[in-house]
């Protein structure tokens, strides 16, 4: 997820700029303005980075990057890839900026995470090695927007399948979970409508009758019940169900 310039390393000199990233900075006697692009991998290359993860992955990384005074400028995020874009200073070498972050981010996704080893198998987040390049100040401002545009295109696949899909179609334990979070009333009229567990299928009409609601109490319990069971089976957030209230 790209993210917009947070910390700071070193002093930007006085000057007047065409561009954010065309500022020099100052540190001590040296002046510098240095940007490399960073890739490395997950630990065979598995999704890891899922919805239980990358809360703690983004904390983590701003804290690294903080810690050694790397300026992130950007991020791109895959299940199974890390693409950083950073502003570091000169005495910094480049393969202890990418050991330092993957070590640190290990460390503690590791200590937030404990299922995470048992997963794995060992306390071993990335794989080994990685890809570094440095980039001019007048390369960073495309990369920046591709990012960005990257996301919004992602989010908006994202989103448009998750809506389309239908909750009720997966069967096991995954939808049994997911049944068990709704309220009682809310299970009841899911099972009611759609035949589920044996059920018959039965109109809102007849359910409206059965539970004493209204149709159109009906169809809207059902509508945010369908929105809530999409939402927790995908993992994607999606806009609210119009003129929907929250029955919990």
């Amino acid at each position: 997820m790209p993210t917009q310039r947070e910390q700071t390393a070193g002093k930007p000199a006085r000057q007047t700029v065409g561009s954010l990233y065309e500022e020099v900075h100052t540190s001590g006697s040296s002046a510098y303005r240095l940007y490399c692009l960073v890739t490395f991998y997950t630990r065979a290359r598995q999704p890891l980075l899922d919805e239980e993860v990358l809360p703690h992955f983004h904390h983590a990384l701003r804290e690294v990057c903080k810690q050694y005074e790397y300026q992130l400028i950007a991020y791109s995020l895959k299940p199974n890839q890390v693409n950083l874009l950073i502003c570091y200073k000169p005495m910094v070498a480049l393969t202890d900026l990418v050991g330092n972050i993957k070590r640190g981010t290990a460390h503690r996704l590791f200590e937030a995470l404990p299922r995470l080893e048992r997963r794995i198998g060992k306390r071993s987040f990335w794989a080994e090695g990685y890809y570094v390049e440095t980039v001019g100040y007048r390369q960073v401002e495309g990369i920046v927007r591709l990012w960005h545009e990257r996301e919004k295109r992602s989010k908006a696949l994202m989103t448009a399948k998750a809506e389309a899909f239908d909750p009720l179609s997966i069967d096991g334990k995954a939808l049994e979970r997911a049944m068990e979070e709704l309220l009682p009333a809310e299970r009841a009229l899911i099972k009611l409508l759609h035949g589920l567990h044996g059920e018959r299928v039965h109109t809102p009409e007849e359910v409206a009758e059965m539970l004493s609601l209204k149709v159109e109490e009906v169809r809207q319990i059902e509508q945010e019940v369908m929105h809530k069971l999409r939402e927790w089976l995908t993992g994607v957030r999606l806009p609210h169900p119009e003129g929907g209230e929250n029955h919990e």
